[in-house]
């Protein structure tokens, strides 16, 4: 499955990056358990959903998910670790990354990253169908 990085959470990214440098490499590296995950021709089932991986949406064109994504090296309980809310588009077959967030961004409920994550797949979903 192909990844589309469009820039949404650049700016998120880089505020992760400061707290815990190997999170660019944390988050590939959980990009592509999920591009396996979400892969059709793969059939791999690197990520079950449950503890980690959640769905928030899904709709006959698109579903949106969140996923704790593990830092390394970080001293983080798995409640702590950044989450990222993602779109997959399924007649493109494509992974979209939307919002990413730490655990003290998110605080007690995560309902504005997840609506953000919502309207930024619903926006993207749009210009992907024209």
């Amino acid at each position: 499955m192909q990844n589309d990085d469009c820039g949404y959470c650049d700016k998120s990214k880089k505020k992760i990056i400061k707290d815990y440098r190997n999170f660019e490499k944390d988050m590939q590296t959980a990009l592509r358990l999920l591009g396996d995950k979400f892969c059709p021709e793969t059939q791999a089932e690197p990520v079950k959903p449950g503890k980690l991986l959640y769905r928030i949406t899904s709709n006959e064109s698109y579903a949106v998910w969140k996923f704790d994504v593990a830092v390394a090296g970080a001293r983080l309980r798995p409640g702590q670790w950044p989450r990222l809310w993602f779109g997959v588009v399924e007649k493109s077959r494509i992974l979209v990354p939307l919002v990413v967030a730490r655990h003290k961004d998110y605080g007690e409920g995560d309902s504005k990253q997840e609506n953000e994550a919502l309207a930024l797949m619903k926006a993207y979903s749009l210009i992907e169908e024209s």
